[in-house]
Order: structure tokens, then C-alpha cells, then sequence
């Protein structure tokens, strides 16, 4: 539910997300769509954003720099 309030989120994929949801549950395969709620999904571009930190820094002090070497070395 969070994930469709953030900003940013493009109002058509939303909409289609919910319609791919209505459809799965129409298909009466077993399948259950349940709206959840997860509070620590609109956290996720911060916590994204200190997790890669380390590991980019990291990769670039070991040399393996992609600006400078290119993405294959």
C-alpha cells in the first residue's frame, strides 16, 4: 500500500498493478491477493541509498572503477 503513495509513482502503473491484482483473483487458480502493509517500504530509497554507499566506495577503492575502466575490465 505504501509503495503506491510514494512520490513519484506513475499513476498508470499503479492502475495496472491493481487491474493485474483483480485479474489474478478472478483466475480462481488457488491464488489469494491480499493488500499488505509493509510501514518500512517508504524508508527503502534512504536505506537503499546507505547500503550502497559502503559497497560502491568500496568497489572504487579496490580499483574497480566503471567511469574509468568501463563496466567489463
Amino acid at each position: 500500500m505504501e509503495s503506491f503513495d510514494m512520490p513519484g509513482a506513475d499513476p498508470r502503473v499503479i492502475a495496472k498493478v491493481k487491474e493485474a491484482a483483480k485479474v489474478l483473483q478472478t483466475l480462481g487458480v488457488g491464488i489469494s491477493v491480499e493488500e499488505v502493509s509493509v510501514p518500512m517500504h517508504a524508508k527503502a530509497p534512504a536505506i537503499w541509498t546507505i547500503a550502497t554507499r559502503q559497497g560502491f566506495s568500496e568497489h572504487g577503492l579496490c580499483g574497480h572503477n566503471p567511469v574509468r575502466f568501463g563496466v567489463q575490465r
